[in-house]
């Protein structure tokens, strides 16, 4: 019986400790615990170091810190501001789509997903939901909520199955295997909360920097597009965020709300979406200008403004949902349309430079196709 009293006593006073710890200041406890885990995280993974990675992640991040204007607390003198809490960006050496911030201001950013982000802006995105998670301490409450659960019902559960002699080792795991479900299945609902207000956070953030908070919406998109794709078995209630498809929505709404554009204009400003271009190109000793689209040439023109009107026209079509299979080419063979709606008329000058020097309907067949190609590989590279 002395055995199982030390037991008891054991786990009650684990119990009495991890309560107790709960009660310490949560910043201070946020910094102290974010630095040892950080420390041991650095231990298991290898970081990269290369300036151009570092000093990109850094400037994005740092931006998006100044914005946040996340404070430390401590204690200053009257009429003093408290100071700033320095945050400390890494990246890690792995291909997994993912950043996550540690309590305390560490924050890391996985390689893939410096791969999976189309600009600047939408890795704003991600590191201001990161760095909101830390202004509201979500990590802390988090672990609180889970101790505290954990401690009550796992603890006290063991404790029971101790006392109780008829109980086998393997009654003991799968009870308190079971409690451990429940208790997270209580957590997520607190997890999912989390994540909303970050994403509220971030663009919150965005709009205080010079990032474009639509960036919030298109990679979540794209996290949505990608969800639906997997073959992972959905975990359900155990999952530690909302679908992304309602939290896109929830970005979305708010964007609305404060009047922010999320039209495709406003998305290609943030992403790879297919957008024509114009530049300059050297044929013997004649500047001329090409068109341009996902890396296809689409035409090329003698002059700055007429490449400028077949790139406006483009653009708009493409801002109107034009589709490869929209395009349409004439009978005669002088002009491309966009469901019947004409887009573009080659004319002799725009023959007269191209290579070859071909027939007028000879060269629109080939801006027809180049076009086709062109939209092609825009579906394919969003894919």
């Amino acid at each position: 019986m002395n055995r199982i009293a030390n037991i008891a006593f054991i786990v009650l006073a684990t119990l009495f400790a991890v309560l107790h710890g709960l009660s310490a200041d949560v910043t201070q406890k946020e910094v102290d615990v974010g630095r040892e885990a950080a420390a041991e995280y650095d231990k298991g993974v290898k970081l990269v170091t290369d300036p151009a990675m570092v000093d990109r992640v850094n400037r994005v991040g740092q931006a998006v810190v100044k914005a946040a204007g996340v404070k430390l607390d401590v204690k200053v003198e009257a009429g003093k501001e408290k100071p700033d809490l320095p945050f400390i960006f890494k990246i890690v050496d792995d291909k997994d789509v993912n950043a996550f911030a540690m309590p305390g201001g560490f924050v890391y950013v996985n390689t893939g997903l410096l791969t999976y982000v189309q600009s600047d802006d939408e890795l704003a995105g991600v590191l201001a939901h990161e760095v909101t998670h830390v202004k509201l301490n979500h990590a802390i409450k988090r672990d609180k909520k889970y101790n505290k659960g954990a401690t009550t019902i796992e603890l006290a559960t063991l404790l029971a199955l101790i006392l109780a002699k008829d109980k086998s080792a393997e009654d003991v795991y799968n009870v308190s295997y079971a409690a451990s479900l429940v208790n997270i299945a209580k957590t997520m609902e607190y997890s999912q909360t989390a994540e909303l207000e970050a994403d509220q956070g971030a663009i919150d953030i965005m709009q205080k920097t010079g990032y474009r908070p639509v960036a919030m919406l298109t990679i979540m998109d794209r996290f949505t597009r990608d969800e639906n794709r997997s073959s992972t078995v959905d975990m359900g209630f155990l999952r530690s965020h909302p679908p992304s498809k309602e939290r896109s929505q929830a970005i979305e709404d708010t964007l609305h709300q404060r009047h922010i554009a999320t039209d495709k204009a406003a998305r290609r400003a943030v992403t790879t979406l297919s957008v024509a271009k114009a530049e300059e190109v050297k044929v013997g000793d004649h500047t001329l200008q090409r068109v341009m689209m996902n890396g296809q040439e689409i035409v090329r023109v003698p002059t700055v403004e007429r490449a400028n009107q077949i790139v406006v026209a483009i653009n708009k079509a493409l801002d109107d949902g034009m589709e490869v299979f929209d395009i349409q080419l004439s009978a005669d063979a002088a002009t491309i349309s966009n469901r019947r709606t004409p887009l573009v008329t080659l004319t002799p000058e725009d023959s007269a430079v191209a290579d070859g020097n071909p027939p007028l309907p000879n060269l629109t067949q080939q801006v027809y196709k180049n076009l086709r190609v062109a939209l092609t590989k825009g579906d394919l590279e969003n894919l």
